[in-house]
């Protein structure tokens, strides 16, 4: 009965039916979340469902407005400028008539606090719980910040750390224009105008940026260079200790800016030097848009990301999660210079070899990120010399092989793999990892004799498909069956008992493998470049990413157009062998083209001509040539072979009417406009 009064009240002022329906649902998952919680919290039956507070919440609706709370929190906050939290949080509800006592109102009131104290809202954290208006501190502020050529050129203002206050603005102007605020994923902010509005200016220029209420932005060149006061330079460093605080986080550039003015309202009211340069008179070391004073704070934020992306890849496995802390926890330990006892180390080394547990805590554990001591040992060497048992020798081993492979040595990281496989023949990553070195410097027998070791992965399936026929004595292939080499003969009498001697032609393929492998192998940073490719290419998230990830364009736009070829030279050029090596150098300058079907050798080859510049050219190949026609076009990477050509990576077949859009994203060279346009025309209705 209380529900059905409480819907007709509403109705009765005024209130549409399907916003009552939302309201008094609103109530009853708040009431029935907090009776979830109760019994969660005492790990028991709680009280149950409370009912009174139920019929109490109903009898204090409506709620108000998210528009109306918003309203609210911006009045009351330029009104303080800074406010403590808690404060703010019941001056909003008091403006609001709203009780504190409220429990679905007050969720709704914190619920609009998390959205305008966002990285870039117009309300400001600061780290002693004040509440920031960012609107009433940026009156008579005047910023500067140092133009480069990219913003020049792009028209795209840089907003993440000198300007970064400014990012709350949502609808700024420029004599009379609108300026269009970006935020990228990677948190990188900046203001779009309209066309030339930085062209006047120069690289290196140093720019005066202001804003007032209306959201209306004045720029204006600095001449000279403001030499930053000692007083200036130590009230940032203030602000930074000030902002640092208990956590011993890194400071972003915008918290640093709001503290200063929180502090001393006349402080940057005229043109000074940037906050880059201020910072860096501070004794503060920049990175991305934040700012610390040394090492150790970089070290700590790193660990929390850790922590975080262990927490969101286990979910409720709080045994998993508990053991991958646990590993992290005294890595870092031992990491310090700190020493443990025998057993505490050996506990350690046992959570690291589970394998759930080492692909967890990989990437914590690898100095990518400032470590405390950056001239002492890694991690890695710690571990590598604590390890007395086989399979944590294993473990360590290929830990400090993934360090080596970070620090560009892939000579050491195979050396380590091979010690860790001596110790622990049975270990998987380092087994696999092995194989794929062996792959690289050509030795396909026993590459595949590794990889059959484990089970098998699609990776791994494509690797020994592309070794295979290089093995010794090649023992899959049955006496009967038509020899590797491409004679035509049967195996018992061309190959068999002789051994394999493959041309360069020969490991074209196999080449190709080699560059696709690496990506695969990557990890975090080859993963999301592929991932790119993927998301333009389907337009959103795919529903199955390991299929979407296996597609050969995929591998191939992110090697060639996103310029990771040349890094898998880098990285394994030393492992191939050395007319290989020589081979793949000339493999980058092979754009992707759109090619015509000129003619067709079933078996053996066909020749393709470019469909912009009219060239032929002959390419060997047994497979497609069997399958195509006269007349067809194709969207392939030829690239030379060492004595003729042949394809390599994913071959497209196009329709007449696709061949212009196609070619003009090949021209553009992006390998996500390239990935866009295919995916568009693969959704089109055939």
């Amino acid at each position: 009965p209380h529900v059905v009064d409480t819907a007709e009240r509403l109705l009765a002022g005024g209130m549409a039916p399907d916003r009552v329906l939302a309201q008094m649902a609103i109530v009853l998952t708040t009431v029935l979340l907090l009776a979830i919680e109760e019994e969660d919290d005492e790990d028991e039956d709680g009280g149950g469902f409370d009912e009174e507070g139920f019929h109490r919440e109903l009898d204090a609706l409506p709620l108000p407005e998210s528009d109306a709370v918003r309203d609210a929190f911006l009045a009351v906050a330029a009104e303080h400028v800074a406010v403590n939290g808690e404060e703010l949080l019941a001056l909003v509800a008091e403006r609001l008539g709203v009780s504190t006592d409220q429990t679905t109102a007050m969720q709704l009131i914190d619920q609009v606090d998390e959205l305008l104290g966002g990285a870039h809202g117009p309300l400001v954290w600061l780290a002693d719980d004040t509440t920031v208006s960012a609107e009433a501190i940026v009156a008579g502020l005047v910023l500067t910040h140092r133009l480069d050529a990219e913003e020049i050129r792009t028209g795209c203002l840089d907003l993440g750390f000198d300007l970064a206050i400014l990012s709350w603005a949502d609808a700024p102007t420029i004599d009379g224009q609108d300026l269009q605020p970006h935020v990228h994923d990677d948190d990188a902010v900046y203001w779009s105008g309209p066309e030339g509005w930085l062209g006047d200016h120069q690289p290196g220029d140093l720019l005066a940026v202001a804003i007032d209420a209306d959201q209306r932005v004045v720029l204006e060149a600095v001449g000279g260079v403001p030499t930053p006061s000692p007083a200036l330079v130590a009230a940032t460093r203030a602000a930074y200790d000030a902002e640092l605080g208990e956590a011993g986080l890194p400071v972003p550039g915008r918290d640093l800016l709001a503290r200063m003015r929180v502090t001393d309202r006349s402080v940057l009211s005229e043109p000074q030097a940037p906050l880059t340069t201020l910072c860096t008179e501070g004794g503060l070391e920049r990175s991305g848009n934040e700012v610390a004073h040394d090492a150790t704070v970089w070290h700590e934020a790193r660990r929390l990301t850790d922590m975080q992306a262990i927490r969101e890849a286990v979910g409720e496995d709080d045994e998993l999660y508990d053991a991958a802390i646990a590993v992290i926890h005294v890595c870092d330990i031992l990491h310090e210079g700190s020493t443990l006892a025998e057993d505490q180390v050996a506990a350690m080394l046992d959570d690291l070899a589970d394998l759930d547990v080492l692909t967890l805590v990989e990437h914590a554990l690898l100095d990518a990120r400032p470590a405390p001591d950056r001239t002492g040992p890694t991690i890695a060497e710690v571990l590598v010399g604590l390890a007395r048992r086989p399979r944590h020798v294993a473990v360590t081993r290929y830990v400090a092989a993934i360090q080596s492979e970070q620090d560009g040595d892939a000579e050491a990281a195979e050396q380590h793999l091979e010690a860790a496989v001596a110790a622990a023949p049975d270990f998987p990553p380092s087994t696999d990892r092995l194989a794929w070195y062996a792959s690289d410097r050509g030795d396909a027998t026993r590459a595949v004799r590794l990889w059959q070791r484990l089970p098998l992965t699609a990776t791994a399936a494509a690797d020994i498909a592309a070794c295979e026929r290089f093995m010794e004595g090649v023992a899959t292939m049955n006496r009967n069956d038509p020899c590797w080499c491409g004679s035509g003969r049967k195996y018992k009498r061309c190959h068999l008992g002789k051994p394999v001697m493959p041309t360069l032609p020969d490991r074209a393929g196999w080449l190709w493998r080699k560059a696709a492998a690496y990506m695969e192998r990557g990890g975090a940073e080859a993963l999301d470049a592929m991932w790119q490719v993927v998301t333009a290419r389907m337009d959103g998230e795919p529903q199955d990413w390991a299929q979407a990830l296996a597609d050969p364009l995929v591998v191939d736009l992110a090697l060639v157009e996103g310029g990771w070829f040349p890094r898998f030279l880098a990285d394994r050029g030393v492992l191939l062998p050395e007319d290989e090596l020589v081979l793949a150098g000339s493999w980058p300058a092979s754009t992707r083209r759109v090619h015509t079907v000129t003619e067709v050798v079933p078996g053996t080859g066909l020749t393709l001509t470019d469909a912009t510049s009219g060239t032929a050219v002959t390419v060997r190949d047994r497979t497609l040539s069997g399958t195509v026609a006269v007349g067809e076009l194709l969207c392939a990477r030829v690239v030379p072979d060492g004595e003729g050509h042949q394809l390599v990576g994913a071959v497209l077949p196009l329709r007449p009417e696709e061949a212009a859009t196609v070619t003009e994203a090949l021209a553009s060279g992006d390998p996500l406009q390239i990935a866009e346009v295919v995916g568009r025309l693969e959704r089109q209705p055939a």
